[in-house]
């Protein structure tokens, strides 16, 4: 599976880490770490230890260039919307 994590990978766990487990929830791994072949991780103040059969994904928080540049373009736009919304104000020179 390639989305699994392994104890192989200890030296590059993320600082935190999205695990599913098989019934569809998921849990917020801060801190992950393997201890023999178990994740753990502090969830909600507590550490939290989840066996590799109980995990069926594990995702990371990845940076994306395209999801800041849109979301830094929406602000303005939604502000210049919402100035409009009744008619733009016209320049007074």
């Amino acid at each position: 599976m390639p989305n699994r994590i392994t104890p192989d990978d200890r030296a590059t766990l993320p600082h935190g880490l999205r695990v599913t487990r098989p019934d569809g929830s998921r849990v917020v791994l801060l801190y992950p770490f393997f201890r023999g072949d178990t994740l753990y991780g502090t969830w909600y103040r507590d550490t939290l230890a989840i066996p590799p059969d109980s995990i069926s994904g594990v995702e990371r928080e990845r940076f994306s260039v395209l999801r800041t540049v849109a979301l830094l373009a929406a602000i303005p736009l939604a502000a210049y919307a919402y100035i409009c919304r009744d008619g733009c104000p016209q320049a007074v020179y």
